[in-house]
């Protein structure tokens, strides 16, 4: 019992009650159930005290259990308006129905998927501000239990009919043949009509059924047939239709069976079946009275969602099966269940590790068995990288058609840095025994790769992965990261590797990796637009690639290009889901200097400059428009502290020497004294170098690059003068397009 706040109203007052530690006795989702009853200062426009319930797994933070995770009796729907810990928060306020009475309700809620020997508890939170003006006690629990949870709607028939309806299509004077057999407690569909008058259809269907949660649905049907066996053709069928919140009722596809699907031939008899699939031949075991179980997945159900499910029971003129053709003894919908799940608990799922560089070395993924998880603790101890090593799942195969999602259980430390990626983690997939591919940033439902590039060595360098430090990965805290792995049909089979990638040193926190479980659900793709790369320009014209995906395809008619603004018709071709677009002047196109920069006065320095862009800053090709500008001497020459001459740079281009800091520093001197552009000058022979950034974020402000020792000492004597230098992106093309979801995709290059 929590009798509410301070008697004398000097709170916030928060008392917690905390379960003792439980385990998971087997891999399944867990559900509380709570026998309580509750008076938190009822008050319809908002919540002043509440209750709430959270949860820890293996002695991570407790999480507040959502209010979308409720089955029954959830939270109240506005947010706690008064102080202390639970502002801004949701949970369970205003009065049980019965509460004077002292009757008790039960809230249910799904705290999370557990791992056969998790450790969990449970906390309830009696949240108080000043006062707790709600009738004593404010809560009271009359009992907690922890269970599976429970399937979304189970007809067994055994007692009744389940609510089922049965409606003909042919002949529709009949009541049959779908009917309901209470000495057997099943439903029967005896066949067509007994005077072979036919076709014949019957249809049987649910109630309407609401998905708790969002999640896929899987039908399962424990039932015996005997459709007119055949192994030539299918004659009768029965067949499984879904409806989803009042819509047409569609066929379950022969590829959404995970077990005892459809017949591989289309029906040849007459009727509204003809020249479709379903269920025929006989079951084995019909004779002696034996069921077998057939699973489908009927759909991603959102929250809320309301749908309906047909058997259909179809015949031509005359069934000449053994009867009863079909007979149905139970129906349950649940959850779909996971593809493969490793959860390292009690050993390593059989994963592989290999290493690229060193070769010699066995790590660093390494399996803890007294963790029950993959490890990784990062490159090589001597910083002689760069290191790379790699896990692989066993082969998996896909038990329908359609997509699979990855989860990932893990917490890392890859080197922290803001500005740049040194070291990642990164997914890839092969099917069929393909080459593995790396997985795209786009795929990712949540907690997907950070957005800057390896700039470190080794195999990923330019590429993207999971980079910094997870949230709570001090206090041994997982989080989840979820994919989308491809598009399977059934029977594919997959392989998936976690790539631990370092340079020279891993300077991370130990472990870099620590992945808790793997699994892998079905799953929709997330919208990944198609890809667009120009892969070829210069005076003669210019050659555009434009690359579908899984959810985004483009038609050639639907592209649209603009050069300098002006629409220009390139020839266009398609092959393997690649459009290519390319583009021939009738005359060639001006072209200056290949780097886009050169001298407008005076014309006797130096013609044009021999530059580099650095690999951080904005590059000349990606600016907006042209920067022409006079070019003025920083003061210092080496621009390694803020610029004593500031007042000159201002509006100008700032010049300076390599040497004596790092060459973000000269950026953001340069920029922050005004100047529109930043040009190093190199203080070596030889050409420019691409410019590193000492790990300091890089002001992003204007072009910074290099010219050549060479360039600048041709430029400095004029620079009294006056210098002038034009910085030209060069020419500009806007591509644009519609793809098949309706999505415009549009891109632009110099």
């Amino acid at each position: 019992v929590s009798e509410g706040g301070a008697p004398d109203c000097i709170g916030p007052f928060d008392s917690i009650l905390t379960t003792p530690e439980i385990t998971a006795p087997s891999s399944e989702e867990v559900v509380v159930e709570i026998s309580h009853r509750y008076s938190f200062e009822p008050d319809p426009s908002a919540a002043w005290d509440i209750g709430q319930v959270r949860v820890s797994v293996n002695g991570g933070e407790f999480v507040t259990v959502s209010g979308g995770s409720f089955l029954e009796n959830g939270y109240f729907s506005k947010a706690v308006a008064g102080a202390g810990m639970m502002k801004g928060l949701f949970g369970f306020s205003g009065q049980t129905e019965g509460y004077a009475d002292g009757a008790f309700i039960t809230s249910k809620a799904i705290i999370g998927k557990m791992a056969a020997g998790d450790k969990f508890k449970v906390q309830f939170i009696s949240g108080h501000d000043q006062c707790a003006t709600g009738a004593k006690p404010n809560w009271e629990i009359d009992s907690v239990s922890f269970v599976k949870r429970p399937p979304i709607a189970v007809y067994d028939f055994a007692s009744s009919d389940g609510g089922f309806e049965v409606s003909n299509i042919q002949p529709i004077a009949l009541p049959g043949p779908f009917e309901y057999n209470a000495d057997k407690g099943t439903w029967v569909s005896e066949g067509g009509a007994p005077d072979c008058i036919g076709p014949f259809d019957s249809i049987l269907t649910t109630p309407e059924i609401t998905a708790p949660s969002s999640e896929e649905v899987v039908v399962e049907i424990s039932h015996r047939y005997s459709f007119e066996p055949d192994p030539s053709a299918a004659w009768d069928i029965g067949q499984v239709r879904v409806s989803v919140n009042g819509g047409e009722f569609v066929t379950v596809s022969g590829g959404s069976f995970l077990e005892n699907g459809y017949f591989s031939k289309a029906v040849a008899g007459a009727g509204m079946m003809k020249g479709l699939f379903g269920f025929s031949g006989q079951t084995e075991g019909y004779a002696d009275g034996a069921f077998i179980t057939s699973k489908a997945i009927i759909g991603k159900m959102a929250a809320g969602d309301k749908f309906k499910v047909q058997f259909i029971s179809g015949h031509d003129q005359c069934a000449t099966g053994a009867k009863p053709n079909w007979e149905i003894d139970s129906v349950s919908f649940v959850k779909r269940p996971p593809i493969a799940v490793y959860d390292f608990a009690s050993d390593d799922g059989g994963f592989e590790v290999s290493n690229i560089q060193p070769i010699a070395l066995t790590g660093p993924f390494e399996y803890n068995a007294d963790k029950g998880t993959w490890v990784s603790e990062g490159g090589s101890p001597d910083c002689v990288g760069p290191y790379d090593s790699i896990i692989t799942t066993p082969e998996i195969t896909a038990a329908s058609t359609g997509g699979v999602v990855v989860e990932l259980s893990h917490r890392y430390s890859f080197e922290p840095d803001p500005s740049a990626a040194w070291d990642i983690g990164q997914i890839r997939v092969s099917v069929n025994g393909s080459e593995f591919e790396s997985l795209a940033a786009g795929y990712f439902i949540e907690n997907g790769y950070f957005s800057k590039p390896v700039a470190g060595a080794g195999i990923f360098k330019g590429q993207i992965g999971f980079s910094g430090q997870t949230e709570g990965y001090a206090d041994g805290a997982f989080i989840t990261s979820s994919a989308f792995i491809g598009a399977m049909t059934a029977g594919d089979k997959f392989q998936v590797q976690f790539v631990s990638g370092h340079d020279q040193c891993a300077t991370g926190a130990k472990p870099n990796w620590e992945i808790d479980s793997v699994a892998f659900v079905g799953g929709e793709s997330p919208y990944v637009p198609a890809t667009v790369a120009i892969v070829e320009s210069g005076p003669e014209g210019f050659t555009i690639e434009i690359t579908d995906t899984g959810s985004s395809q483009v038609e050639m008619e639907n592209v649209s290009i603009k050069l300098n603004g002006t629409d220009v018709v390139p020839v266009k071709s398609k092959s393997e889901g690649v459009t290519t677009l390319l583009y021939e002047g009738d005359t060639p196109l001006p072209v200056a200097d290949p780097n886009y920069v050169s001298i407008t006065s005076p014309p006797e320095a130096v013609t044009s400059l021999f530059k580099v862009d650095s690999n951080h800053a904005i590059t000349v090709a990606n600016l907006p428009e042209a920067i022409e500008g006079k070019v003025v001497y920083t003061d210092p020459a080496v621009a390694d502290v803020p610029l004593k001459n500031a007042a000159d740079v201002a509006g100008n281009i700032a010049l300076c020497d390599r040497g004596a800091t790092y060459f973000d520093r000269k950026a953001q001197y340069a920029f922050e004294a005004g100047a529109v552009a930043s040009i190093v000058a190199n203080n070596r022979p030889g050409a420019p170098i691409v410019m590193g950034t000492g790990r300091v974020l890089f002001y992003e402000q204007g072009p910074h690059f290099m010219i050549s020792q060479d360039d600048g000492m041709k430029i400095k004597p004029y620079l009294d003068q006056g210098v002038t230098v034009s910085i030209s992106p060069g020419h500009k093309i806007d591509v644009s397009m519609t793809d098949s979801a309706g999505k415009t995709i549009e891109d632009s290059y110099r």
